[in-house]
């Protein structure tokens, strides 16, 4: 596994969208977990909310949705030389279809399951409406960095910040 450099931070969104990866600290309703998903290419493994739908696209990325509240979730495995650049390449690419974008504070180091990991919080509009965004990368046993790019209504992130928690928990090595 790549060595990885110095400080990288986590902020505000992240107690919403990925959280801290701590206890969660609302009451949210937290779904069964039924479908176990394998990453090969990332060398991970990840559990998927019940009633979260998933497809899975040609190049290996998973597009997970909440279709009750409209919670996006993207997973794909990109190449980088540390998390900063990865971070930074791919958020630079993702980040253009958004309009009135701001980040929330700095990227924030943290650790999910033994992987290092950097996110980085936002807000932005679609189409005039406000959503709240994060960016995380995973370093995972595979040498490559595992994207994660959140996005919804502000208030449906918050209802469901347990369940997003614990998706982003469940992201084991394999």
């Amino acid at each position: 596994m790549q060595k990885l450099q110095a400080s990288l931070l986590f902020t505000t969104l992240t107690a919403t969208l990925l959280g801290a990866c701590a206890a969660p600290q609302n009451a949210g309703v937290q779904a069964p977990f039924v479908q176990e998903r394998v990453h090969p290419q990332a060398r991970v493994k990840m559990i998927i909310p019940h009633g979260w739908s998933v497809q899975e696209q040609p190049d290996g990325a998973l597009a997970l949705t909440d279709s009750s509240d409209g919670i996006n979730i993207d997973v794909k495995v990109v190449d980088g030389a540390d998390l900063g650049t990865a971070l930074l390449t791919v958020a630079t690419g993702i980040l253009l279809g958004y309009d009135n974008l701001g980040l929330d504070g700095a990227p924030v180091d943290n650790t999910i399951n033994g992987m290092p990991a950097l996110f980085q919080d936002g807000h932005a509009t679609v189409q005039g409406h406000p959503v709240s965004l994060s960016v995380g990368v995973i370093d995972t046993p595979a040498d490559k960095f595992l994207l994660i790019v959140g996005e919804g209504d502000p208030a449906a992130l918050r209802a469901h910040e347990t369940d997003v928690r614990a998706f982003i928990n469940s992201i084991v090595p394999m």
